[in-house]
């Protein structure tokens, strides 16, 4: 079976819109919760995990090197 990562990103003013009120926070907590009871229901969920930290980075320019990880650059590995 394929299995699949649900990323959310939402602007403040979505999370203000979602969460203007107690009534509308709620309303909007009580309609995530019965799509992620639904998808676990169906046995689309495996795990729900933990909430990304809200930070980024932006890069620019055609010389820069973005390395995922404390990753050896390919050019430094020895294979046998």
């Amino acid at each position: 079976m394929s299995e699949f990562v649900f990323l959310f990103r939402a602007t403040e003013a979505d999370q203000r819109e979602a969460m203007g009120t107690p009534e509308r926070a709620q309303r909007s907590l009580q309609a995530w919760l019965a799509w992620i009871r639904d998808l676990e229901a169906k046995g689309h969920l495996k795990n729900r995990g933990q909430p990304l930290e809200p930070t980024g980075k932006v890069v620019r320019g055609k010389k820069k090197v973005v390395t995922d990880g404390p990753y050896a650059e390919a050019k430094d590995l020895v294979l046998g």
